[in-house]
């Protein structure tokens, strides 16, 4: 059951980090729609933070709640991938290899992503020293 629920808690992680970077990387503010969505975001923050630039269309008005936002969801992927991690360990000495690939998986998946947060974080704070 907590296997179930793991894949899903990364989700909603990445889901607050994408609202924070989507509010980010847009003039308006707008945050996804459901987790349908999700990866299309995921790609577009991911994609930012490997072109090196903010959008055109990006305004330095809600930069100070972005980032906070971003940090937020940052230090909750660090807690996540904790218990990922753990989860992980416990399905290999379990002898579950396909359960802790799958995990392995999840956790590369949310490291790209902080990776990408950072990135577009430390683009903002250039692109908006105040």
């Amino acid at each position: 059951m907590k296997l179930r629920i793991l894949p899903g808690t990364i989700a909603f992680i990445l889901l607050l980090g994408v609202g924070a970077s989507a509010a980010a990387a847009s003039s308006h503010g707008s945050r996804p729609g459901p987790l349908r969505h999700l990866r299309s975001e995921v790609l577009r923050i991911e994609k930012i933070a490997s072109n090196g630039q903010l959008p055109a269309k990006f305004s330095c008005s809600n930069a100070t709640a972005d980032l906070a936002r971003i940090t937020k969801a940052e230090t909750k992927i660090n807690a996540l991938l904790v218990r990922a991690q753990l989860a992980e360990t416990t399905a290999t000495s379990s002898g579950k290899t396909h359960r802790a690939a799958f995990i392995a998986d999840k956790i590369k998946q949310a490291t790209v992503f902080e990776q990408a947060l950072t990135k577009v974080s430390s683009l903002i704070s250039t692109t908006c020293p105040g």
